[in-house]
């Protein structure tokens, strides 16, 4: 018997609704009675810290299977192209903020309707939105790393003061109490109250940098008409945030400026710390255990990253990790199910606590912790924010010579952010 032309289409929707279908239902996160088959995950955290988090998670979910491979930053980027192109890539990576656009084409992003788009946001915290395009998530967010202030409660005292700067204007009252100088015409700085102004001896330039465009309202990156674009340039009524941001940070590095407080001279921001010779430190999260095993008498604290108001939005940078499905997995079903695992409520907890960050989850967020450093970063976290880095080595060398255009008299301030913008947008297409 011949089919109508209807009953074609019909048959035709109905196998296609059905394919569909069973893709979606390969991609659930109700996999724990299947096989899964062993994920092979490559990423740059120590692998020492992953096998941890994995042995942690398999005591709670038994099924779970992922072999972690250990890959080198400066050349995860190459090696990781080099295994897609011959056959030989991971089923999954962990990725950064930063390597959203350069894997953008590399990577399966999880259907919403396998994951929906409120079930995301209401699972993670708001910088890993970053993750999300138009056809689901690009990866799951995994850990996060916010950036803090370290303050030395020594250096504070001896100066008359009892807290820690809430706002960036306070360091306009604190930078002249906390700077020590030595000499005459030239004088010599002995103790710095802060390392700014400068990029090459700083350890975190970029991320303080993009924090305070971030917080100025600039968001570095913009999606216009499809297209990534440079928002350097962008403002209102002829004021553009990114010129204030630059010449505040710069001033400190000026020899002319009250606040003068940062020169070349110093060895680097972490190590001047360290010694007791610097009073505020902007570093990660990450770093609470290496400050306190260079130097465990250093009497410092941690606060939240100085804030533009006190009536506005809290916020700060982080760095955010997430685990994504590789295109050409030969394991997509089985290694999208490891991936919902890594990322459940326990295993998010577990990883916070290996690797002392707080958890990337907002109902283990919810939870306070007893630990007045982990109490800072759990705020840290809630606020922390990104931008969608086209290269993070290219971005590295335009911000580099953003700040040095400045400091060495190269450019006024509005030809630097002009400069910067065209190399970013270069960079962007």
């Amino acid at each position: 018997m011949s089919l109508t032309r209807f009953q074609i289409i019909l048959l035709a929707l109905c196998v296609i609704f059905t394919v569909v279908g069973v893709t979606v239902f390969s991609l659930t996160r109700n996999t724990s009675q299947s096989p899964r088959g062993t994920t092979v995950l490559w990423g740059t955290l120590p692998s020492s810290a992953m096998q941890s988090i994995l042995s942690r998670v398999r005591i709670v979910q038994a099924e779970v299977d992922v072999t972690y491979v250990e890959k080198d930053s400066d050349t995860f980027d190459q090696e990781f192209i080099e295994a897609l192109a011959s056959g030989r890539g991971p089923d999954a990576v962990l990725i950064a903020q930063d390597s959203i656009i350069t894997y953008a084409d590399k990577l399966v992003p999880i259907p919403f309707e396998t994951f929906s788009e409120r079930d995301f946001r209401d699972t993670f915290v708001s910088e890993g939105e970053l993750f999300l395009t138009a056809n689901g998530a690009l990866g799951l967010p995994f850990t996060i790393d916010p950036l803090v202030l370290y303050w030395n409660r020594d250096l504070f005292a001896t100066a008359g003061l009892a807290t820690p700067p809430r706002l960036w204007q306070d360091f306009l009252i604190i930078t002249p109490k906390l700077t020590v100088r030595k000499g005459l015409g030239d004088p010599v700085i002995t103790k710095s109250a802060v390392a700014l102004g400068e990029y090459q001896n700083i350890e975190n330039a970029k991320e303080i940098i993009s924090g305070l465009l971030l917080q100025a309202g600039t968001p570095i990156v913009k999606i216009k008409n499809g297209r990534y674009e440079s928002a350097l340039k962008d403002g209102l009524q002829g004021f553009v945030p990114a010129e204030s941001v630059l010449r505040f940070y710069t001033q400190f590095a000026d020899p002319q400026k009250s606040m003068y407080s940062w020169n070349r001279s110093f060895t680097s921001a972490r190590q001047e710390f360290l010694a007791g010779d610097l009073a505020t430190y902007i570093g990660f999260a990450s770093e609470l255990a290496l400050l306190r095993t260079k130097n465990p008498n250093l009497n410092f604290d941690v606060a939240l990253l100085p804030q533009t108001s006190l009536d506005g939005l809290k916020s700060t940078y982080g760095n955010i990790y997430a685990v994504a499905l590789v295109r050409g997995s030969t394991n997509p079903s089985g290694t999208v199910a490891n991936l919902f695992s890594l990322t459940a409520p326990q295993a998010v907890v577990d990883a916070s606590a290996v690797l002392n960050l707080p958890p990337v989850r907002r109902d283990a967020l919810s939870v306070r912790p007893s630990d007045p450093y982990k109490a800072v970063f759990y705020d840290s976290a809630l606020v922390a924010k990104g931008w969608l880095d086209p290269n993070r080595f290219q971005t590295n060398t335009i911000f580099k010579n953003l700040i040095e255009s400045v400091s060495s008299g190269r450019l006024r301030l509005a030809e630097a952010i002009s400069e910067a913008h065209d190399q970013l947008d270069a960079t962007l297409k």
